[in-house]
């Protein structure tokens, strides 16, 4: 048998009595909770970044083309005939917005009046009653609903923003539609403000024919910003602006977040890792003479330092090894059971998902493992000036 193996199986087990028990138990503790923390934490971090992601990018514009000179742009059918024809672009609407006053009998709201010219392939995904057919009456969220208290059949009256003079005074103007279909878009915003209606209905409360912007959607959200490039030179006096940038704060504080904790809680793993220095430091101060015997026998220091550097590397592998399948179950857990909601007008999602990626994964193992190695070299440096007569003069 290896003499290397032999020296740190008969040195490991002195780890397991008295004061270094205590310590290299702690050692394993706190490593695994650090790795396990970093972990989870990562996950949620990612996870809720992906969530927003995929649930932005179903109902936010992949791409946003405004006139940069009118509220409203006028000769747009070139425009979108011109987008249509581009490789890469899925969908393109007319759009124009109004915020205005919505009444249903007694129960009164505001709300964000969208008019498109026909309902988006993703809105008719998620439609929880009804259809989506703007067509035939308004789409309304799934809380822009219960607010007003009205389902499928029901009749909203939307007024214009603009007021009319009349012989009775300043009245405003309003229309009245059916609701044709509930959705559940996943993010509160638009579930609590929006209702899509046709667009000549918001043309007409607005006495506009134009539009106020254009929306394209990709078959591949990621290339917006290089399709956005290409169509601000490709077409004069437009502005045009991608989903990354409407939220580039948001996702900017995320991952300023994600730094933070991870570093916060590498800090842990490095606190529970001094024990291992603690472990070691004993460990060789009770083995001194034994070392002097091996070292009178012909083993040189550095291969002392060997077997009590595996010692150091075994106690804090085994904390990693268990704050990873303690991580990764906890993670599995929590993500797939939905055991931990939140309030959705906060988060904007009403669960903490959690996303381990291999790429984490392997970085917080990997840093995990680094940190040990080198707490367990810093305290073999005695070793190699330990003098052989010395060593054997003490009694064990």
């Amino acid at each position: 048998m290896n003499l290397y193996f032999l020296l740190w199986r008969r040195f490991l087990r002195s780890t397991r009595r008295g004061v270094l028990s205590f310590l290299s138990t702690f050692s394993i503790v706190g490593i695994a909770l650090g790795v396990a923390s970093l972990i989870i934490v990562l996950g949620i971090m990612t996870g809720f970044t992906r969530e927003l992601e995929n649930r932005l990018v179903r109902f936010t514009p992949h791409i946003t083309i405004m006139d940069l000179y009118s509220p409203y742009m006028k000769d747009y059918e070139q425009v979108m005939d011109y987008l249509r024809r581009k490789k890469g672009v899925r969908e393109v609407h007319p759009f124009i917005t109004m915020k205005t006053i919505v009444r249903h009998g007694d129960v009164m709201d505001g709300a964000i009046i969208k008019g498109v010219d026909s309902p988006y392939s993703f809105i008719r995904e998620n439609v929880v009653m009804g259809s989506a057919d703007v067509k035939k009456g308004a789409v309304l969220g799934l809380g822009m609903a219960s607010a007003l208290k009205v389902t499928e059949g029901d009749s909203i009256e939307i007024f214009s923003p603009i007021p009319v003079e009349t012989p009775f005074g300043t009245q405003f103007r309003s229309v009245k539609l059916p609701v044709e279909g509930i959705i559940d878009a996943g993010i509160y915003d638009i579930n609590n403000t929006f209702i899509l209606v046709d667009l000549k209905r918001v043309q007409e409360l607005l006495k506009t024919s134009g539009v106020e912007g254009l929306e394209v959607y990709l078959n591949r959200p990621s290339k917006a910003p290089s399709m956005a490039d290409d169509l601000r030179r490709e077409i004069p006096n437009v502005y045009v602006t991608t989903w990354i940038e409407m939220n580039r704060s948001l996702f900017s504080a995320l991952q300023l977040e994600k730094l933070g904790m991870f570093l916060v809680l590498l800090l842990i793993t490095l606190v529970a890792s001094f024990n291992i220095i603690s472990t070691l430091v004993i460990l060789v101060r009770n083995k001194v003479h034994e070392i002097g015997i091996l070292r009178a026998m012909g083993m040189s220091p550095s291969d002392i330092m060997r077997v009590f550097f595996l010692i150091g590397v075994s106690i804090g592998g085994l904390g990693v090894l268990i704050g990873d399948i303690l991580g990764l179950a906890i993670a599995f857990v929590v993500s797939d059971l939905g055991l931990i909601r939140l309030p959705p007008d906060v988060y904007f999602i009403d669960r903490i998902p959690i996303e381990v990626t291999l790429r984490d994964f392997l970085l917080i193992s990997a840093m995990a493992m680094l940190v040990v190695v080198i707490f367990s070299i810093i305290p073999l440096r005695g070793i190699v000036r330990m003098k052989v007569v010395d060593a054997l003069r003490r009694i064990d």
